[in-house]
């Protein structure tokens, strides 16, 4: 399944507009991850959330390779925190950092990212890039 990258990114930036409120910090382990379903405008979308310590990123919980979830729960998610995030359907292998698949079925291909900011609240969707390969990087807020 070869996504359209910039009708995904305008798809999922309509459905979780910057600002949009995604999960407490504190419901992602320090190292690890947290599946979060949201619905916004009658549209339903699955999230991975991964941590390692400080640094937080934010991915659609959809394999690039057959659209399925990568998990359905956090104690799906099959992960080497830091290194890689595994789908639990056909175990393509994406590293942490962009979410690019470098094993399986998809190899090259790349997880579809959120941009995330880190409130107060905890975390939060953040400025959508224009380069759909710009998503999912960590922005502190004051």
């Amino acid at each position: 399944m070869n996504l359209d990258r910039d009708a995904l990114r305008a798809s999922l930036s309509s459905a979780l507009p910057e600002g949009s409120f995604i999960c407490r910090l504190d419901e992602v382990p320090a190292v690890g991850g947290h599946v979060v379903r949201l619905s916004s405008g009658g549209i339903e979308v699955s999230l991975v959330v991964l941590r390692q310590h400080e640094t937080v990123r934010c991915f659609l919980n959809r394999c690039p390779h057959l659209g399925s979830e990568l998990a359905r729960q956090d104690r799906h998610l099959y992960l080497e925190p830091g290194v890689s995030i595994e789908c639990n359907v056909h175990y393509a292998v994406f590293r942490w950092a962009d979410g690019v698949c470098v094993r399986g079925d998809c190899q090259g291909e790349s997880l579809a990212g959120v941009p995330v900011t880190v409130a107060a609240d905890g975390i939060r969707v953040g400025v959508w890039p224009r380069d759909a390969n710009d998503a999912g990087v960590l922005k502190r807020s004051q």
